[in-house]
Parts: C-alpha cells; sequence; structure tokens
C-alpha cells in the first residue's frame, strides 16, 4: 500500500512503500540494474538499469479487505485476501524479471499483456528515456496510460472498476494522491523530494505513515544516472547507491 510518481523533466521515479507488518528489505546491486525487494521475495518492489529505464509499483486491494487490515484485523484480512485472489499472480514477478535488459516500455509491455496470465490489482509506472506508462492490472483486464510529464499514483485504480472507488473507500489512497499531485507540480530537485517524503526538520509527511500501513521505506530513482536514494529511518536521511560517479543532483 504505497505512493509512487514519476517526473519526466527531472528523470525521478519515487516509491514511500507502506506495509501490514514489519517487513525487511534488501538492495540488489548487480551489473547493470539496481532494485529494492523485500528479503527473501523473488520479485522487486522497484528497479531502475542503465538503458534508462525503472519502475515503481503499488498494490490496488479490496475495500472490504482495507478496512479489515487497518482496523488491525489481519486474521480476517488474510482470509478474505486469499478467497479474492485464488488463481491470480503477482505481475511484478514478470516486470523483475525484464529489467536487466529492458530498453524501452514497449519491450515491458509485450511481455507483461501478453503473458496470459490473470494478475493480483497493480498500478505500475513502467519508465524509459522518452516517458512512461502507467499500467493497471487485474485479473485479466489491464488499461494503458501514456504519459509524457509526470504523475502520482496510490492504491486505486483511475479506469479499471476494482478497489476503491470514492474517497469513502479508502481515504488515505485518495488524500495521498491528491498530497502527491501538489508536491510534483512545485518540485525543482531531489531536496523537494528528499524535503517531503520524509518527516524532515521536525515537519510531518503525508507520504510516511505510521499505524496499520507503516511506512517501511522511501526510495528515488535517478533515472539518468542508474542511482538510488534509499531511506529506512527519516532521522537518518537517504543513503546514495550509484553506478554513475559523480552522481547527478543534490548531495545528502
Amino acid at each position: 500500500m504505497c505512493t509512487v510518481g514519476y517526473s519526466n523533466r527531472l528523470k525521478l521515479l519515487f516509491k514511500n512503500r507502506d506495509k501490514t507488518s514489519a517487513t525487511g528489505e534488501v538492495v540488489v546491486f548487480k551489473p547493470g540494474y539496481i532494485a529494492v525487494k523485500t528479503e527473501g521475495a523473488d520479485y522487486f518492489s522497484l528497479g531502475t538499469n542503465d538503458h534508462g529505464c525503472g519502475f515503481v509499483s503499488t498494490a490496488v486491494n479490496s475495500p472490504e479487505w482495507t478496512r479489515l487490515a487497518d482496523q488491525g484485523r489481519m486474521k480476517e484480512a488474510a482470509f478474505l485476501f486469499a478467497s479474492e485472489t485464488t488463481g491470480l499472480v503477482n505481475p511484478m514477478g514478470i516486470v523483475s524479471a525484464k529489467l536487466p535488459d529492458v530498453r524501452n516500455v514497449d519491450e515491458w509491455l509485450d511481455v507483461l499483456l501478453t503473458s496470459g496470465k490473470r494478475f493480483l490489482g497493480y498500478n505500475i509506472l513502467l519508465v524509459d528515456n522518452d516517458g512512461a506508462a502507467h499500467v493497471e492490472v487485474i485479473n485479466d483486464q489491464h488499461h494503458v496510460t501514456r504519459i509524457k510529464e509526470q504523475t502520482v499514483v496510490a492504491n486505486h485504480f483511475k479506469y479499471l472498476k476494482h478497489g476503491p472507488a470514492k474517497l469513502e473507500d479508502y481515504p488515505g489512497s485518495f488524500q495521498r494522491q491528491a498530497a502527491a499531485e501538489s508536491l510534483m507540480a512545485r518540485i525543482t530537485g531531489l531536496e523537494d523530494l528528499f524535503s517531503h517524503l520524509i518527516p524532515c526538520n521536525g515537519q510531518a509527511s503525508p507520504f510516511w505513515r505510521t499505524g496499520s500501513f507503516a511506512t517501511v521505506s522511501s526510495s528515488i530513482l535517478d533515472l539518468d544516472s542508474t542511482t538510488l536514494y534509499y531511506c529506512t529511518d527519516p532521522a537518518a536521511g537517504y543513503g546514495r547507491l550509484t553506478r554513475c560517479i559523480p552522481p547527478k543532483g543534490a548531495e545528502r
């Protein structure tokens, strides 16, 4: 349950990742790409490669599941999730497998949308040097929106009929999207993201959450330099892992 965004002008992707339980993450630093995943998982939650391609994603679940999870009724939520998703697979396995060698968004889309798989509900941002695609998937349905400038996505669909459809279904998702849209309209560089995605200088962030859906990490991908700015502790700020020396942009 995350907040993700993209700016073509700045060549940046970001993701604040929220989970219902404590989650350990690892950064995967391999020849040609950088990615982040849950420890022990077989897919990435985000990544970028040396060809200027990158992705971030966020799950879209039913309002009923969201309400149970938000109330801390995790056993009931797990039972409902299993019943709602029987036979569905995670699309991020396919997206992650393609990360090391993909050179444009269309290559990603060709593999993802012709796989014949029935998918869990996901919003996915796929990015290359020319722009991005916002992909909504659920079961055997999909919708692709081409993005030339910028966009933000939370935990509801804009086009497909699945998940929260109105504010009352999941207020946090609609509120975070509105806040992220406002942020993206005024950011000028990395420092703006640093100071807004995590609590900074005593100021709270609408994107760094506590409670039932707690934020486990904040990541910013610099697509031009294959650089990851990564934070799991707001007090410590962002660390930087880069395949380009010197890195582009602000120091932290």
